[in-house]
């Protein structure tokens, strides 16, 4: 099972208040490995290897790009409060799609977007989607193709075997429980995500742009922390 948020920090906080850094770094590399693409953590290996004096050359650029998530989520909270409805909306997209799954940022979402009281349609009118699918219990309820590059029986098929693949990957090595998958090409973004309790819900997305695989993210994301997504 993966280690806890909270027991992470915890063992974090106790060897930088002994200042005991290599187990500082030991701790925020093993978090890394299983999380390679959370900023908070790059970050953390920044302080790392800063206080044991092995700074990275692009330690400059990884801390700018914390700075800037940083910016945007109290830019965030400075338009709730204004009533600025389009302007929180692509914040909030933006953190969705990094995986950010606070309540308060659904509550918050739900204002922007009036759309997610139907989170299946909703999540199948984004702009640049080609293809997408909600499943129940391995099966399809919801599925929309736009006639491009693929079909909705691609769409299933690949999805099906993408997560195949990890529940393969998962028995070979401790992940912990598969929760949510997402890759990122030149053809768009695939976001497989399951939700913690049962039945599980996934969805799958395929955007003809990449610069829109965020907002699909988005979206996917909020068809799966909604009960009644799967049964529309």
């Amino acid at each position: 099972m993966a280690v806890s948020v909270s027991r992470r920090i915890a063992a974090l906080q106790s060897a930088a208040s002994a200042e005991r850094w290599d187990e500082f770094a030991d701790a925020m590399r093993a978090w890394a490995e299983e999380e390679p693409d959370n900023p908070w953590v790059q970050a953390g290996l920044v302080v790392a290897e800063a206080a044991q004096g092995n700074a990275q050359a692009d330690a400059a650029e990884r801390v700018r790009l914390l700075d800037a998530r940083l910016a945007d989520q109290i830019a965030l909270l400075v338009d709730l409060r204004a009533g600025r409805r389009s302007e929180a909306c692509g914040t909030i997209t933006r953190e969705l799609a990094f995986g950010n799954r606070e309540p308060a940022l659904m509550d918050a979402y739900r204002w922007v977007e009036p759309g997610l009281a139907e989170p299946v349609k909703y999540f199948f009118s984004t702009p640049h989607l080609v293809a997408g699918c909600v499943l129940s219990d391995g099966q399809i309820t919801s599925m929309a193709a736009k006639g491009s590059r693929m079909s909705a029986d691609s769409l299933g098929h690949h999805s099906s075997q993408m997560w195949s693949d990890i529940l393969k990957l998962a028995k070979r090595i401790d992940i912990g429980i598969p929760h949510s998958a997402q890759v990122v090409g030149k053809d768009g973004a695939w976001v497989l995500t399951a939700a913690s309790d049962e039945p599980s819900r996934l969805v799958t997305a395929l955007v003809a742009v990449g610069a829109q695989a965020e907002e699909a993210a988005a979206r996917a994301q909020a068809i799966s922390m909604e009960p009644e997504a799967a049964h529309d």
